[in-house]
């Protein structure tokens, strides 16, 4: 699976991306906002093992893809999105981006207390069938 924009590239995980994500999951502005204190090479490719297992899911109910520069193809990090396997109407949508590509504008700014990082996970429960399209989100949606 691959998804272009006018600056980015969505692309599934390699085993040669725990090097970039180490990189970044290394940083302490990365650092500051998850409950470890550092992070290992054996960490990073567990990280990305685990997308490479999701990818031969079948059904697969879980996307998680590396974000790259379009120009230069850069990993700069990645973002997902996850059926709940028990429940077809719930998902979550989440990124994380290095902290050297913080504030510019390749990921949204969002209401919270994780609002100056570069990551964020949203969780909703999708519209049943039917719903109209003017029913307002389940309480708990970021809507921006």
């Amino acid at each position: 699976m691959q998804i272009t924009t006018k600056r980015l590239r969505l692309r599934e995980f390699v085993c040669d991306d725990w090097f970039d994500v180490l990189a970044y999951h290394g940083d302490h502005r990365y650092l500051r906002y998850y409950p470890w204190c550092q992070r290992s090479e054996s960490d990073a490719r567990e990280f990305v093992g685990m997308f490479l297992e999701q990818q031969q899911e079948q059904p697969r109910l879980r996307f998680q893809l590396v974000i790259t520069r379009l120009h230069d193809g850069r990993l700069i990090g990645n973002c997902g999105l996850r059926r709940e396997p028990d429940n077809e109407w719930e998902a979550d949508i989440g990124y994380e981006l290095s902290p050297d590509y913080w504030g510019q504008g390749f990921a949204p700014k969002r209401p919270g207390p994780w609002s100056n990082s570069g990551s964020g996970t949203w969780a909703c429960t999708a519209y049943r069938p039917g719903a109209s399209p003017a029913t307002p989100p389940p309480p708990g949606c970021w809507n921006g």
